[in-house]
């Protein structure tokens, strides 16, 4: 088992597909790859582990919102590390607002 985890979840209430764009792992693996696609109205999530000993995990996806033309990207960044406070954050296009539930906190992390 990983030292240290972080479940990301994303609730999609627009009223189009985030699709995949790209991501960065600084540190650790992928759990679970984020998927590549989330249809309005549904719930995915993902799973980044520490790999290595006295390691965390930090990352960022990004998404497109699946509308034509559309050069906006939903940013997802986290980083739990083995000593220190976790941290989040999360950014989008000026149409969109982007919401984080909860605060991260802990080894085993869920951001939502």
């Amino acid at each position: 088992m990983a030292a240290r985890s972080v479940t990301i979840k994303v609730d999609n209430k627009f009223d189009v597909a985030l699709v995949f764009d790209h991501n960065s792992i600084q540190h650790g693996i992928w759990g679970s790859n984020p998927p590549p696609r989330i249809e309005p109205g549904t719930l995915k999530q993902w799973v980044a582990e520490s790999d290595g000993v006295a390691t965390g995990t930090e990352g960022t996806v990004w998404y497109r919102l699946d509308i034509p033309g559309s050069t906006g990207l939903v940013r997802l960044h986290w980083d739990n590390p083995f000593v220190g406070s976790n941290n989040f954050d999360q950014s989008g296009p000026p149409v969109v607002t982007v919401v984080r539930l909860g605060d991260g906190s802990g080894n085993d992390a869920t951001a939502h």
